[in-house]
């Protein structure tokens, strides 16, 4: 285990997370259990409403723990770059343990679980939250059953990652032995990248056809949202939600590959080294432009959850007006992502 500033706070953070996901875990059943008694009383109504408010409350202080956890991570990584003296960023520390006989071996798989429990933890925590929102318009509550078990949802998916991440502080790290990767000393060459997956699509496309694929997918995808946006104002029943969506989960990947071939080697005036790692401590305006990508995929998925689980009568009018903002959000953080991108990759 390795002690600094960012273990404690991190470990303190954990502890939070853990306590209110279980109090949300704990609040959203024992809702769902009220909820399905036809014969409750006033009383135990009142009470159900007390309980619902004060799940909501629990659940707004652990998404901003969760928002908080999830930069703080990486800056707990960062900090443990100087403890190995063949680690170069933040792509070694995570190949801590790699080749380990010990408790150390678990180290790797759980970096990788953590960096995909806390944006599926922040992403539902969003459908929450939107719901919530077009629920506090409506007189009846027509959206508590959705509401609960997206609730019961995003406190599992904390919870677990809360578990994770405190194993992955306190399982010890210095006797760990460290195989060599892309930003470790004395490596070069493909074999040696993080994510050679995407590589081979590099290779395939090569890097001017990959540039191009990238910029025309998301501006057909930037019009897309402007055009379904536009629609679903003049018609109320407008089908393509579900294209729209799946453009912007097949945008996602060819995002990352453009980010990590093209752009990487690009801003750090380093051709062959391909890692998004680098970037936080040495671009922090690329680091912005890839949290607007983030959002502006985050800002369609919430609209699709906000079209097929807000849909009664009730919140029709509510639930357009809600999918209406996240679309025009979310195609202005494609553009802002876009913009920025393309500054920074031609002035580097």
């Amino acid at each position: 285990m390795i002690l600094n500033a960012y273990a404690v706070l991190s470990g303190f953070v954990v502890v939070l997370c853990a306590i209110v996901a279980l109090l949300v875990i704990g609040l959203a059943c024992q809702n769902l259990r009220s909820r399905r008694r036809a014969d409750s009383s006033p009383t135990e109504r009142t009470e159900s409403e007390n309980r619902f408010y004060l799940l909501s409350l629990l659940s707004t202080w652990l998404l901003g723990l969760s928002l908080i956890s999830w930069p703080l991570l990486y800056l707990l990584l960062q900090s443990y770059v100087p403890h190995w003296p063949g680690v170069m960023c933040i792509y070694g520390v995570t190949q801590i343990g790699v080749g380990s006989s010990g408790a150390g071996r678990f180290l790797p798989g759980l970096i990788a679980a953590l960096q995909l429990l806390k944006p599926a933890a922040v992403f539902v925590s969003g459908v929450w939250w939107v719901l919530y929102r077009i629920q506090r318009g409506t007189q009846t509550g027509p959206l508590m059953g959705q509401i609960l078990l997206t609730q019961f949802a995003f406190g599992v998916l904390a919870l677990t990652d809360a578990v994770i991440e405190g194993a992955y502080l306190v399982i010890p790290k210095k006797e760990e032995f460290l195989l060599t990767g892309c930003c470790t000393s004395g490596v070069s060459g493909l074999s040696g990248r993080s994510t050679a997956w995407l590589a081979t699509l590099s290779d395939g496309l090569g890097p001017t056809w990959l540039s191009v694929a990238f910029y025309l997918v998301n501006l057909a995808l930037v019009l897309g949202l402007w055009c379904f946006r536009g629609c679903c104002r003049r018609r109320e029943n407008t089908p393509g939600m579900s294209l729209v969506l799946l453009g912007a989960v097949l945008a996602a990947p060819l995002t990352v590959a453009y980010l990590i071939e093209v752009a990487a080697p690009a801003v750090l005036r380093l051709p062959y080294h391909h890692c998004l790692y680098d970037l936080i401590p040495r671009a922090p305006d690329m680091v912005l432009a890839i949290v607007l990508f983030v959002m502006g995929t985050c800002c369609v998925g919430w609209a699709s959850a906000v079209r097929w689980l807000a849909d009664c009568p009730e919140t029709k009018n509510l639930a357009r007006s809600e999918q209406d903002w996240l679309l025009s959000t979310g195609a202005s953080c494609y553009v802002g992502a876009l913009v920025m991108t393309i500054l920074e990759v031609h002035l580097a």
